[in-house]
């Protein structure tokens, strides 16, 4: 499944897919995108998924946490 089609199997609400979608944008940013496996990028959107379930809707923080989980510390912003 596309990391879009995860984002929307995870929630109905616009709003919370935008705001996944930007987080997982400057994630892959953060990574330098074009070289990363799509495994990767499927690991960073069920990270930011299960964040956005657990609460979290600033972008910002989504992405530095999805990052955390890889031992990465990213710039978010």
């Amino acid at each position: 499944m596309p990391i879009a089609g995860l984002f929307r199997h995870a929630f109905a609400d616009p709003a919370v897919i935008s705001v996944m979608g930007v987080a997982f944008e400057r994630a892959c940013r953060s990574l330098h995108d074009k070289v990363q496996p799509e495994v990767v990028r499927e690991l960073l959107a069920e990270r930011i998924i299960q964040l956005a379930k657990e609460g979290e809707r600033d972008p910002s923080q989504l992405c530095e946490q999805a990052l955390k989980a890889f031992g990465i510390e990213g710039e978010c912003d």
